[in-house]
């Protein structure tokens, strides 16, 4: 399984690379900083199974790279991850075609069992 993580802040990629290794013990993790790291990695390897998106990058919008990610790569998961989690971020999320949205004030055990379900084929909307 090969996984990216898109985050501008390197503690927050850090912290979902312990987290996913739980996921599976062959998970490759890929890390970008900012949206054309992530798109470029993307690029490099379309076979990413899971892209976990924040809507706050540096150089871009995060629902404009969620956007790109579905209209060029639609047979890969991409599961919002942001502190920005009040209800219209999520609809918009939802809407532009993430299959998940995950408050990255969530408990790793919740981050985990939100994951699990969009592996599966799921969406997970929190609470």
């Amino acid at each position: 399984m090969k996984i990216l993580v898109v985050d501008d802040q390197a503690l927050i990629r850090e912290a979902m690379r312990g987290t996913l290794k739980e996921l599976d013990d062959d998970v490759e993790i890929f890390e970008a900083a900012d949206s054309r790291e992530c798109l470029q990695l993307v690029e490099q390897n379309s076979d990413f199974d899971l892209v976990l998106l924040d809507l706050t990058l540096p150089d871009r919008d995060g629902f404009s790279v969620l956007a790109e990610l579905r209209d060029h790569h639609p047979s890969i998961s991409v599961v919002v991850m942001s502190g920005l989690q009040d209800r219209n971020n999520v609809v918009k999320a939802l809407d532009l075609g993430a299959q998940g949205f995950i408050p990255k004030s969530a408990q790793r055990k919740l981050i985990l069992s939100a994951l699990q379900l969009v592996i599966a084929g799921d969406i997970y909307i929190p609470p």
